[in-house]
């Protein structure tokens, strides 16, 4: 049953609809009426219909940017379009919002239910699409190739991430069990100027050749995987046995080249890393194949680099690990006190098992003190880790080395950063509602105060606005605008002798027969007997 509300101004037609459509045979629940477009706005947040069937002219806030407001807080509201002959065109316009029907008043009973029946036809029909399991399937299929590419690339990125039991890697088709692995970097450092100047298409095939001749050439006795990654190819080597050597690698590397420049005429930079026996160390391989491609590209006549063979000595648990890092700092940011005490425990336990000289153990925290300070600058917030007139924190834990006195002071400044980038976001968004609540006060007895402009003035988006003031005041814009726009008018009638209208214009309402309907809506009783109960005490 879908859910329907009538926005129109004329009682007799809301009656009319009310009594003589068969809503519920139609599939339709009849939730709510309102007379204008600004109470049908306010009831639309509260009741969140599927359907509307919506008059252009109305008073306050006609029927267009009711609908445009709306969409842009429920964008999965439809609508059904009234007007009069001369609005008919006007209300075609509307091709922002999602109109599934028009109807020209005067409106029978018999016309609306067989709107009603083709509208509730094609909204089934939409339902049923994004909910058809098969077509999305056939979809998921068309895009595998691309998802297997984007899921690779995130193993260089973030290593195994979530997929820890390797489910999303099977369902992809991915094979990635292995005793080793190893990654290299392949750029395309020159084009033929005839290729050059040929454009996209010839550029994106001389991509896919590239692409397909180092996956000619470098498979091996082990599975290979070539792929795009960030502005590169990356070739993922997985070793099943443990015994194959990288000078393998190298060599197979080395033909790709030499075949891509005889048969394309394009020079390939190529870098390796080591090797690695986990999924989740692939970050730091792709970083180590990266520095070795720069080399490469500088350097290297069509070889390929092992990074081994530029820089000696390499101690791979000298860098803390990214992925943890990343998420050390996402979590401080949202305040998430779980993840980041999770995130920290994680970079602690790599610390202390690391055989880490005093140099190297400095670099390591002073990396994890970086995340601090960055996330404590992008929130807005002083840590005081420099300290004032004293050893600072920093200078103590970068000279106390053990892995408890380390655990004991990180912990200690994930814990103050945590509260202090709490205190600032709920400062932060008490901070927007004041300054809410403060426009509110200066400009509710203008006729187009609204939501929006408030959230302007505030400088943030509307939805952030909506959030964030309803959960600190406790109300809606709309519900805060109303009691102060009725406030103002009760004191106004009791206290002056003006008319009606003049009251009404004076509290944002110019439309005499809308602010007599918002006052005794939100009183219970009608504007009129306020000023004759006072002329009856004069």
């Amino acid at each position: 049953m879908y859910r329907l509300m009538i926005v129109d101004d004329e009682k007799v037609i809301r009656e009319g609809f009310r009594e003589t459509v068969p809503f519920d045979e139609l599939g339709f629940s009849l939730v709510g009426e309102a007379a204008n477009g600004l109470d049908g706005l306010r009831l639309c947040e509260e009741l969140q219909p599927d359907l509307m069937i919506v008059d252009i002219r109305m008073p306050v806030m006609d029927g267009l940017t009711m609908c445009r407001k709306i969409q842009e807080l429920l964008p999965t509201v439809r609508f059904i379009i009234l007007s009069g002959y001369s609005d008919f065109e006007y209300a075609k316009q509307a091709i922002d919002i999602k109109v599934l029907g028009y109807l020209l008043k005067p409106i029978s009973a018999s016309e609306l239910y067989e709107v009603l029946s083709e509208v509730r036809g094609r909204m089934d029909q939409e339902y049923q699409q994004r909910q058809d399991l098969l077509a999305m399937r056939r979809q998921l299929n068309l895009a595998l190739p691309g998802l297997r590419e984007r899921y690779l690339s995130s193993l260089l990125i973030n290593g195994s991430g979530e997929d820890t039991d390797g489910r999303i890697a099977d369902y992809y088709g991915l094979q990635l069990k292995a005793s080793r692995y190893a990654v290299a970097c392949v750029k395309i450092m020159q084009e033929e100027d005839a290729m050059i100047e040929s454009g996209i298409e010839k550029r994106e095939l001389m991509k896919f050749a590239v692409s397909n001749i180092l996956e000619e050439e470098v498979s091996g006795d082990g599975s290979v995987y070539v792929f795009g990654f960030r502005g590169t190819f990356a070739v993922l080597f997985l070793f099943q046995n443990g015994e194959e050597s990288l000078d393998d690698v190298i060599r197979r590397l080395n033909r790709a080249v030499c075949s891509v420049e005889h048969f394309l005429k394009v020079r390939l930079a190529v870098g390796i890393g080591t090797s690695c026996t986990d999924l989740d160390e692939l970050p730091e391989e792709a970083g180590r194949a990266f520095f070795a491609l720069e080399y490469s590209m500088i350097n290297a006549e069509g070889q390929a680099i092992l990074l081994t063979d530029i820089e000696t000595g390499i101690r791979k648990d000298l860098r803390p690990d990214e992925r943890q890092l990343r998420a050390l700092e996402y979590a401080l940011k949202m305040c998430d006190r779980e993840l980041a005490e999770r995130a920290l425990n994680v970079l602690l336990n790599q610390y202390r098992v690391s055989d880490l000289s005093p140099e190297g153990a400095r670099t390591f925290l002073m990396k994890i003190l970086l995340v601090f300070l960055d996330a404590g600058h992008d929130m807005g917030v002083e840590l005081g880790l420099a300290g004032q007139g004293g050893q600072s924190e920093i200078i103590r834990l970068l000279d106390c080395l053990s892995a408890s006195e380390v655990e004991k002071q990180l912990k200690k400044v994930c814990n103050r950063t945590l509260t202090l980038i709490g205190n600032s976001r709920v400062s932060e968004t008490r901070r927007i509602a004041d300054q809410a609540l403060a426009y509110l006060h200066e400009h509710f007895q203008e006729e187009g105060t609204s939501a929006e402009q408030a959230a302007k003035a505030v400088h943030v988006s509307i939805s952030y606005f909506n959030t964030v003031f309803k959960r600190e005041t406790g109300k809606t814009f709309h519900r805060v605008l109303e009691e102060l726009r009725m406030n103002r008018a009760m004191h106004l009638l009791t206290t002056t002798d003006w008319k009606l209208a003049r009251v009404g214009a004076a509290v944002g309402i110019p439309e005499p027969s809308y602010f007599s309907f918002a006052f005794k809506h939100y009183f219970g009783y009608s504007a009129s007997s306020v000023r004759n109960r006072k002329q009856e005490h004069i």
